[in-house]
């Protein structure tokens, strides 16, 4: 095994786009409510 190789960029890229595709409508309403907080959780901390 550790003589194979790792696989090439292209092989990662295709399992993204494929996830995306197939989970697009939850992952932007996640990241919609997920950034949001997380400035939030920022800026307190900051100004704290």
């Amino acid at each position: 095994a550790a003589s194979r190789p790792s696989p090439p960029p292209s092989f990662n890229v295709s399992v993204f786009e494929t996830k995306d595709q197939s989970q697009s409508d939850d992952d932007e309403s996640n990241h919609a409510q997920d950034k949001p907080s997380v400035c939030k959780l920022g800026n307190l901390n900051e100004s704290q």
